[in-house]
């Protein structure tokens, strides 16, 4: 019997997403079951009760599709514009072409082809000043240490929607 505490993990999908996808019309909010409706309804009340900064664009970058999607999702349920790279070289593609409008980067730390930390060098060669904060389904503080990045902002995954969203506005009014 599954352990209603714990989200069902389905095969090809990593359990960090589980935390946002909505499953058989109810999802886990504040760790205990509710419809997708009501789930629906408090991220409005949230919304609604916070203050973001209506149409910034941010870059979001995840080897996990459905991090990707359902992060999308997040961000443009905060009023955010997003854009998405599933790789750090798409990551910076993506940024060299939308430059003048991406206000911040969300990126993962760890993923195939090339990881956040080195397509952030990358950017910040030609963009020194790029804010970023970087996602990581790994232990922070050991991530932090192993990639030099100790004044980097860093949230784990999965994160809950108050924290990412008082970080993206603590990072983005510095």
């Amino acid at each position: 019997m599954n352990d209603p505490k714990k989200p069902d993990v389905k095969e090809g999908v990593a359990p960090n997403a589980q935390q946002f996808v909505p499953k058989a019309g109810a999802v886990l909010v504040e760790g205990q079951r509710a419809s997708t409706s009501e789930a629906t309804r408090r991220v409005v009340d949230f919304n609604e009760s916070c203050e973001t900064l209506n149409g910034v664009t941010i870059l979001l970058v995840d080897d996990n599709e459905s991090l990707l999607t359902t992060g999308r999702a997040i961000l443009e349920s905060l009023s955010y514009k997003v854009l998405t790279a599933s790789n750090g070289q798409e990551a910076i593609a993506v940024y060299q072409a939308n430059k003048d409008t991406v206000a911040l980067i969300l990126t993962d730390v760890v993923m195939p082809v090339m990881g956040g930390v080195d397509a952030v060098k990358k950017i910040r060669e030609s963009a020194p000043d790029v804010k970023v904060i970087f996602t990581t389904g790994y232990d922070r503080n050991h991530m932090r240490k192993a990639d030099h990045m100790d004044d980097e902002d860093m949230i784990s995954k999965p994160f809950k929607l108050d924290e990412l969203s008082l970080l993206l506005r603590a990072k983005l009014e510095r």
